[in-house]
């Protein structure tokens, strides 16, 4: 009898993709060695649906009772779509219909020619479906749809953009913890050159794992409590007004963990600066305008991102560096934003933060800056 925990992907032979599963050894507790499952695959797509693109990837599970159901990335009519499936056994899946009724899915304003990577799960008094657009061969970001699941049909009531860095965190798969947490992990695709990666020999990296939840009808993240365990050296910054007077700091290596607590004052910008050496990322904030900028020049492929709020008065920035690697969870007056970016510097051995604002002060509040240790 198969187990409830064993891998569930995607396999593809002479094109064509289907829902695959395997098993492991039960006696290698190193979970390093698998065996395919003979009958595979276990599903593929129906022949009477209009897949476009060959899709038919992306398995995603749960149980209710004593039913298990999947759901499957695809495209119909050459438009993103999820299909729905239930099992008693895991083997034998029956093919209910889309997850989305498609009057409703024709009436979403997402250009998605992909849904790709589905996760779909109850999160406070809603329902979630997160997919991953993809749009003319861009996988461009992850989406996540609120709304309500009756008789087997989600209705959505609401979208936005889960995490706004562009052509950066894709592809996430989130889980339940024994806590009761919905936590979610994606990847982080490269923003340099092919040539660039192969030079290197490494390619793509793993995000640090986030906390989902509902706040006003958005689902919003935080990073998790237990990412405090990497912290080191800690460095607290005191309060003080910001003006045209610069404030720096030096900070060891390109591992840290920051949190810079920003209030507007009579200055319309106020602009936070990473200095690598050479390089720099700047992030603007426009006060008036309720909007950060960032800018990274020639540290990346996609040097400008942005940040809107509906308003800006107090600022609280969350983030870790990590080399290549930077997660940002910005939090303006009760509404908090995410944002993945990856950067190359090529020469820093540290990082310098400054601190200045433009045309009048703004305030920084207490803040700290950690160095962190390495996990390897």
């Amino acid at each position: 009898m198969i187990r409830a925990w064993l891998p569930f992907y995607t396999g593809v032979k002479n094109g064509i993709q289907g829902t695959c599963i395997a098993h492991n050894n039960p006696n290698d507790a190193t979970l390093s060695r698998w065996q395919k499952y003979p009958q595979n695959p276990i599903l593929t797509a129906p022949d009477f649906l209009n897949i476009h693109h060959k899709a038919y990837r992306d398995p995603y599970l749960w149980r209710e009772a004593d039913t298990w159901y999947q759901v499957i990335g695809t495209s119909i009519d050459n438009r993103g779509e999820v299909l729905l499936y239930r099992s008693q056994d895991l083997l034998n899946w029956e093919y209910l219909h889309p997850l989305v009724p498609r009057e409703i899915r024709a009436s979403l304003q997402d250009d998605a020619h992909i849904w790709e990577c589905p996760n779909f799960f109850p999160l406070g008094d809603k329902y979630v479906l997160i997919i991953s657009s993809w749009h003319e061969n861009h996988l461009n970001y992850p989406v996540a749809f609120i709304g309500e699941f009756r008789e087997l049909y989600f209705y959505p009531e609401s979208m936005q953009q889960l995490d706004q860095g562009s052509f950066c965190y894709y592809a996430p798969l989130s889980m339940l913890d024994p806590q009761g947490r919905r936590l979610i992990w994606g990847w982080l695709q490269e923003q340099r050159s092919l040539k660039a990666q192969l030079r290197s020999g490494w390619s793509g990296v793993m995000s640090l794992p986030r906390e989902l939840f509902l706040a006003d009808g958005r689902v919003e993240g935080r990073f998790v409590a237990e990412l405090s365990a990497l912290r080191e050296k800690e460095h607290r910054i005191s309060a003080q007004e910001i003006s045209e007077i610069v404030y720096k700091q030096d900070f060891q290596g390109l591992a840290l963990e920051f949190e810079i607590n920003l209030e507007a004052r009579a200055a319309p910008q106020t602009k936070l600066t990473l200095n690598f050496a050479e390089e720099k990322l700047d992030l603007v904030i426009d006060w008036s305008k309720a909007r950060i900028e960032l800018n990274s020049y020639d540290l990346s492929l996609h040097p400008q991102q942005s940040l809107q709020f509906s308003s800006l008065t107090h600022l609280n920035l969350h983030f870790y560096l990590d080399h290549s690697a930077l997660e940002l969870i910005a939090k303006a007056d009760g509404q908090s934003q995410m944002l993945s970016k990856r950067l190359y510097p090529q020469h820093a051995q540290g990082v310098t933060l400054s601190l200045s604002s433009e045309g009048g002060t703004s305030q920084l509040a207490t803040s700290k800056v950690w160095e962190l240790k390495q996990v390897f």
